[in-house]
C-alpha cells in the first residue's frame, strides 16, 4: 500500500509540474501542416513540436519534403508547393475546419512561400532562413532572391493572414537579422506577432510549441 501511495503521489506531483496545459477541444477543428528544416525530416527537430500539438488536440500532417537528407532536392519548388497542397487536402479529409501551416528553418521559408500563394487560416514561421551555400541542385530553393526567398515572400503574403514569427534568442546572428528584416516586410493587417523564445536555431520548435498551440487556438476561434 505504501508503494502504491508513493506512486500515486509521484504521479500527482508530475502532473502539477507539467508546463503544458490540458488539450482544449472547443472551437473549430484545426489542422496543421508541419514542415521540417533543411537536411532533416518529420522525425527530426520538429518531432516534439508535432507531438505537443497532437497532445493539445490538433490534427497534424508532417510530410517529408524535397529538402530532406534522403530526398536531396529531388523536385523543384513548384512541386513542393503541390505536396503541401496534398497535405492540406489530407487534413481537410480528416475533418479539419481551419488550416495552419507551420515551418522550421527552410520549412519556415516554404511555409511563408505557400502563404503568399494560397489562402491559409494562419502561418507560423519558426527560425525562418537557410544556408544559401547548398548543392547546385538546391539553387532554386536557396536563391536569396528566388522562389523561396523569405524576405520577398513575406511581403507578398495574402492580406488578412494571421502570422506568428518565432526567433530564438541565441539564433545565428545572420539568420536573426534576416528574420527580423523579413518580419518587418510582412503585411500589417492583421498585425503579425513576433516572439523571441529561449532557444537557438535547432531547438526553437520545441521551445515554441506550447505557445504556438495557444496562438492557433486563439486565432481559430476568431
Amino acid at each position: 500500500m505504501k508503494v502504491l501511495a508513493a506512486a500515486a503521489l509521484a504521479a500527482a506531483l508530475a502532473a502539477c509540474a507539467s508546463v503544458e496545459p490540458p488539450a482544449d477541444t472547443s472551437g473549430p477543428r484545426v489542422g496543421v501542416v508541419v514542415l521540417h528544416a533543411e537536411g532533416s525530416d518529420p522525425y527530426g527537430w520538429t518531432l516534439r513540436f508535432t507531438r505537443t500539438l497532437i497532445r493539445q488536440g490538433f490534427m497534424t500532417d508532417s510530410l517529408e519534403m524535397p529538402w530532406s537528407s534522403r530526398r536531396a532536392y529531388d523536385v523543384g519548388v513548384n512541386a513542393a508547393m503541390k505536396e503541401i497542397d496534398a497535405s492540406v487536402a489530407r487534413l481537410k479529409s480528416r475533418g479539419a475546419q481551419k488550416i495552419f501551416v507551420a515551418g522550421h528553418s527552410l520549412g519556415a521559408a516554404a511555409a511563408v512561400g505557400y502563404a503568399s500563394l494560397r489562402r491559409v487560416d494562419g502561418l507560423i514561421a519558426i527560425s525562418p532562413g537557410y544556408d544559401a551555400n547548398g548543392p547546385k541542385k538546391a539553387a532554386a530553393y536557396l536563391d536569396p532572391n528566388g522562389a523561396m526567398s523569405v524576405r520577398v515572400n513575406a511581403a507578398a503574403i495574402r492580406p488578412g493572414t494571421p502570422v506568428l514569427w518565432v526567433i530564438g534568442d541565441t539564433e545565428y546572428p545572420g539568420l536573426k537579422k534576416a528574420g527580423q528584416a523579413a518580419f518587418e516586410a510582412l503585411p500589417r493587417s492583421p498585425p503579425p506577432r513576433l516572439v523571441e523564445v529561449a532557444a537557438g536555431h535547432f531547438d526553437s520548435p520545441d521551445s515554441a510549441a506550447t505557445m504556438c498551440a495557444a496562438w492557433m487556438r486563439e486565432i481559430a476561434k476568431q
